[in-house]
């Protein structure tokens, strides 16, 4: 148990002093009264006398001994909700889906008490960055785990039908040059699919656990599946995502020497704060829960990074597979909310947000009518540039037409008025831009 529970803390929040004063003890050990079993009786007991810490540790124990039992999750999910710790509510839910256990029972549970509410905005901000591109509610984006065959033919067409992007995250060792192979994608429909706009990354040269290897495995499992990749496809991948989610600073550091998006929460939360890891897939999840999920992203501004594996097709079995129907259903239901979501590759969005973080905005100059400002970013220039997009607040008038240039070389830039605000796109400048309307 002790092994298991090291186990589970390497890969979920730390157990950290959580603040009291605002959680209603009474309300929450009814809301917890799911189970009478000892463990849980003790976890009650400690709600009750206000050792939250120590309850935490118990429903840890918990998922020790039973991970598949979505109780203990739902429990701690409840707890961090209260305590306003919504990151580690967030690793919580991830732990939950790499588990395997009822995310359907979890925001059953969640959804009942109606705990997840919008976050108060700065209305009064005259300019910023918009956290995603046009200004979305959130970003989602989808990566599929080891290059099963099953995605390009069943998944990419229908991404393809709403006009949607995807991740492939493959391993070099088990993708063949031509489509031979039920359950391997091939480097002929890889590239094609390159082709078509999606983006195809690094999962590991033959997929091992990148911790237990010595230097020189790791360096081929990193960068000669890196160089593989870039022979094959024509171009390098920007993105990695550690084979069974598992990884540590050495691991990290020499993923990090060629590739530039990570999938791990903690460093992606160094460039944005709301990351989000759910696993997609698995007869315990429903197109019902995936849209509750994205709900969850547009009411907390998440970047919602969807793990996924393959398309369930014959007989084959996998992985938390899904099926085309469920995947066409979230996809239309996506292509719906699109106003509100920015549905994009793991790299573009990472890139985005890896830029916003690294820029500064100075307003140089207004009048009633017009604003001068400069957009500067610290970031390396061999980073791939994605536009940001600025949002200028006018109140309290209301602009009908605009226009933004480049005041140096009087270059056009791309502007929309919505929603009252005036948005425009643009990679950060050397030179001040100049906004005007009327």
């Amino acid at each position: 148990t002790l092994l298991s529970l090291s186990i589970v803390y390497a890969q979920s929040p730390s157990v950290k002093k959580i603040q009291s004063k605002d959680i209603n003890f009474t309300e929450l050990v009814e809301e917890l009264n799911l189970v009478s079993a000892p463990i849980y009786k003790q976890a009650l007991e400690y709600i009750r006398k206000e050792e939250l810490n120590k309850a935490i540790i118990a429903l840890n124990e918990i998922i020790s001994i039973t991970p598949y039992d979505p109780r203990a999750y739902a429990s701690l999910s409840l707890i961090y909700i209260k305590a306003k710790q919504f990151d580690d509510f967030l690793k919580i839910l991830e732990l939950a889906g790499r588990n395997q256990t009822s995310y359907d029972l979890i925001f059953e549970k969640l959804a009942a008490f109606n705990l997840i509410k919008e976050d108060p905005q700065n209305i009064n901000q005259k300019i910023f960055i918009a956290p995603f591109k046009n200004n979305k509610k959130a970003a989602i984006s989808f990566l599929f785990d080891d290059g099963r065959r099953s995605v390009y033919t069943h998944a990419l067409p229908l991404f393809d039908k709403y006009n949607l992007k995807a991740t492939i995250l493959i391993n070099p060792k088990t993708t063949p040059p031509e489509p031979t192979s039920q359950f391997d994608g091939s480097w002929t429909e890889w590239r094609d699919a390159t082709k078509r706009g999606h983006e195809i990354g690094n999962h590991g040269y033959s997929h091992f656990d990148l911790t237990k290897l010595s230097e020189d495995d790791l360096e081929k499992e990193v960068n000669v599946s890196f160089s593989t990749i870039t022979e094959k496809l024509g171009r390098p991948p920007i993105s990695f995502a550690f084979p069974f989610d598992k990884f540590n600073t050495k691991t990290l550091a020499k993923v990090l020497e060629r590739h530039i998006a990570v999938r791990v929460h903690d460093y992606l939360t160094q460039h944005y704060e709301n990351i989000f890891i759910p696993s997609y897939g698995g007869k315990e999840f429903s197109t019902d829960t995936a849209q509750k999920f994205v709900e969850m992203a547009m009411i907390k501004k998440l970047w919602l990074v969807a793990e996924c594996h393959e398309i369930q097709i014959d007989n084959i079995k996998s992985y938390k597979p899904m099926t085309s129907d469920f995947l066409e259903t979230h996809l239309a239901y996506l292509k719906e909310n699109e106003n509100n979501l920015w549905i994009d590759t793991f790299s573009n969005i990472f890139i985005y947000l890896a830029q916003r973080k690294a820029a500064s905005l100075t307003i140089k100059e207004e009048t009633a009518n017009t604003m001068t400002f400069s957009l500067k970013t610290t970031i390396a220039p061999k980073v791939p540039q994605i536009p940001l997009t600025i949002v200028i607040n006018t109140a309290p008038t209301m602009p009908n037409a605009v226009k933004a240039t480049i005041k140096e070389t009087g270059q056009l830039l791309e502007t929309r008025i919505k929603d009252g605000q005036i948005l425009l796109n643009t990679p950060p400048q050397k030179e001040d831009i100049l906004v005007e309307w009327n």
